[in-house]
């Protein structure tokens, strides 16, 4: 089972009008065809039985109701597959572009639309890889609307952790400590040139008195340095191996 991270969490500060009640998000597959990707979405649960033809024509007429005519006419006109990605989250899986699939989930909760477009963008890559051992991938952005007018109210960006380095991490995902770094790096080059200054240019005892207290000064700031870097590594190892994220925005 992949991982992913809480990434919505942070984006959760971000006040989204209560409207919003759609998330648009694109994965590339490839070339595929309704059969193959009902498999793998049937291999997640995210189907809703096929003798249930009654339920599935009221739910379908209920999603659609609140859309508006242009994104009717591409959802009728690719024979959209309904899905219920987690429990009261609705949606479309839909085959309107070539080598991609395009997932379409309504809710009137921001913040449950986006546990379940990530819910969404780390499990079907997985079950679809699975089911035809071709590699799946959303792209960003992810787009949050207003259903009925289509207004842009959020974007996501997804990425994939894996392809993050460590100092990226540092400067985008632990800011403070990535100050903290920078502070104690430029204190210990301070304290060196200056060790190395009464070094190079002092004679009494007092050069060499001050001499010490910098070399000492440098040695518990480059004490301090190492630590920092050391747990930053080790988070950092934890932080990689969530494999996805999506991080929202307001528009």
């Amino acid at each position: 089972m992949p991982r992913g991270g809480t990434c919505f969490a942070a984006a959760a500060a971000i006040r989204l009008p209560s409207l919003v009640v759609q998330v648009l998000l694109s994965c590339r597959t490839g070339e595929v065809d309704r059969s193959q990707a009902e498999e793998a979405l049937a291999s997640l649960g995210w189907l809703p039985r096929h003798e249930n033809a009654t339920f599935i024509e009221a739910k379908t007429a209920t999603v659609f109701e609140n859309l508006p005519e242009e994104v009717k006419t591409e959802l009728e006109g690719s024979d959209p597959i309904l899905v219920e990605v987690s429990s009261g989250v609705w949606g479309f899986c839909s085959l309107e572009r070539q080598r991609a699939l395009n997932f379409r989930l309504f809710h009137d909760r921001a913040e449950v639309l986006q546990e379940a477009a990530l819910s969404l963008v780390l499990r079907f890559p997985v079950a679809f890889n699975e089911a035809r051992r071709v590699e799946a991938e959303f792209v960003s952005p992810a787009l949050m609307s207003k259903p009925d007018t289509g207004e842009i109210v959020g974007r996501g960006v997804v990425f994939h952790r894996q392809r993050r380095g460590f100092v990226s991490f540092v400067k985008r995902e632990r800011r403070r400590e990535s100050c903290l770094i920078g502070w104690l790096g430029a204190l210990y080059l301070v304290y060196e040139v200056t060790s190395a200054g009464f070094y190079l240019h002092g004679d009494t005892r007092i050069d060499l008195y001050i001499r010490g207290w910098f070399d000492r000064g440098a040695t518990s700031l480059a004490a301090g340095l190492l630590t920092v870097l050391i747990g930053l590594s080790f988070e950092y190892r934890e932080w990689r191996n969530l494999e996805a994220c999506i991080e929202w925005t307001s528009a």
